[in-house]
């Protein structure tokens, strides 16, 4: 033992080392590159094809939510509180049968149709009421206005009166109410979106026009013209489907992760094609990451992933409403992803250094970060990721996919109960990891300068 004396120390010190430096490497069978592009579009194609075949948005839920919950329980994915769906009601304009919105000449001849969803929409704010009206048009630009029809368009709303004027022009015996929309997307217009749209048994014949068509519209009343107007939208009381799948952890100490998105990003309306399916893309690569997972060596995650996919993307954002009824975790919301190579971030204070580690794991796959925001007014730790623009390509998902991966793996897999809680260690943790072949070549040189070097030397 003679010859190890005064060199105990930096034994110790190596040994140390030595077994840190395995155990930053203990798990690392997981694989971020078995991410398949390949069925990730192949999901992407069956989505767009529920869109094309449902007529309605019920519809759409019905045709989504069932391939996603087969392909949950395809990957063994537990339901929440003993179910894959759970539903939220929400008033909402239901019907098949399209609105109309015409001028006549007085001897009754067409003389103009315009186009639904393009030219016109209902307008469901306020005291919105489906029915039918024939006649003559006012326009009325004064509050102080006497109003002698009973068909009249205006734009004297703003956000701050509808109610206070529908209930105004409905006590001077007008029927139908014609103004032009805020902006050129109609049927967000439309207030379709609003978290206060409501049932009303008495109210107004409503629509909103593209504000191009205004004063057109405005020179046909002038002029005499006749118009049929009809709008076949009811507000209903229909379900909202959100779904949950649960991947159970090892350790049930450890708080779950929470991957949430949404499965349909736009409203399926009749009569309104839309042209563009890339948000499609986002639940596409979520359910290809769940395959992926499943596919893994370590199927199990250190801790409880639970992936929820939400109905309505404007509709449905309430988190401190969402998020109260599961259990308290780390949340990632994807609003959207495989469509840019740059992000925007919100994300609530409590929740700063999780979203480090979020901002760094894609800033590690080359994706930039063109904005930061931090919300100071919520009960509940989440954040929230979105693409700036739509620029879908293969690589792009496949990055994303890969992105995702890396960030299941840093946050779910070779996690002890310190380094799941101490964000600090398991940086270290992963810093060694990936520097761990020149780390041990310099621990070599050190361990053969240590035991052949002679004690009066490294005394010196």
């Amino acid at each position: 033992m003679d010859k190890f004396e005064g060199k105990l120390l930096n034994i110790i010190f190596i040994v140390l080392f030595t077994i840190f430096l395995l155990i930053s490497n203990i798990g690392q069978s997981f694989k971020v590159d078995i991410f398949s592009t390949f069925n990730c579009i192949k999901h992407y194609n069956n989505l767009n094809r529920y869109w094309e075949r449902s007529k309605n948005h019920p519809e759409l839920m019905d045709l989504t939510s069932n391939y996603i919950i087969s392909l949950l329980k395809n990957n063994k994915l537990k339901p929440f509180n003993n179910s894959y769906i759970h539903t939220f009601e929400r008033a909402f304009p239901v019907g098949e049968a399209n609105s109309h919105f015409e001028i006549l000449s007085l001897k009754g001849k067409l003389i103009k149709a315009y186009k639904y969803g393009k030219d016109f929409f209902e307008d469901f704010k306020g005291l919105y009421k489906d029915g039918e009206t024939f006649g003559s048009i006012q326009y009325i630009s004064r509050i102080d206005q006497r109003i002698e029809k009973e068909i009249i368009i205006t734009d004297l709303y703003n956000y701050n009166n509808i109610e206070e004027l529908d209930n105004y022009f409905l006590s001077n015996g007008v029927k139908c109410v014609i103004s032009p929309a805020f902006s050129e997307d109609l049927a967000f217009s439309s207030g379709i979106y609003d978290d206060n749209l409501k049932k009303n048994d008495k109210g107004l014949i409503k629509i909103i026009i593209n504000p191009d068509n205004f004063s057109e519209i405005i020179r046909y009343s002038q002029y005499g013209y006749r118009f049929r107007i009809n709008t076949n939208k009811k507000i209903e009381k229909i379900k909202f489907k959100n779904i949950y799948g649960i991947l159970p952890g090892k350790n049930k100490l450890l708080k779950p992760l929470l991957i949430v998105s949404y499965y349909d990003f736009y409203i399926k309306l009749p009569e309104i094609p839309n042209s563009t399916n890339e948000q499609n893309i986002t639940p596409s690569i979520i359910l290809e990451l769940i395959n992926s997972i499943r596919n893994q060596r370590a199927k199990v995650p250190d801790r409880t992933i639970i992936f929820v996919f939400l109905s309505g993307h404007l509709l449905n954002q309430d988190f401190d409403s969402l998020f109260s009824n599961l259990p308290n975790g780390d949340i990632l919301v994807i609003d959207s992803i495989g469509l840019s190579d740059s992000f925007s971030i919100t994300h609530t204070q409590k929740h700063n250094s999780f979203t480090n580690n979020v901002i760094n794991i894609l800033k590690e796959h080359s994706f930039y970060i063109s904005s930061r925001n931090t919300k100071q007014d919520s009960n509940f730790s989440y954040t929230v990721i979105t693409c700036e623009n739509d620029m879908l390509t293969p690589q792009l998902i496949s990055r994303s996919g890969k992105f995702l991966l890396s960030f299941i793996k840093d946050e779910c897999y070779n996690l002890g109960y310190i380094t799941a809680n101490f964000r600090l260690i398991r940086y270290f943790k992963k810093l060694f990891n990936i520097y761990s072949i020149p780390i041990s070549i310099i621990l070599l040189i050190y361990t053969i300068y240590i035991l052949f070097k002679p004690k009066n030397i490294i005394d010196k």
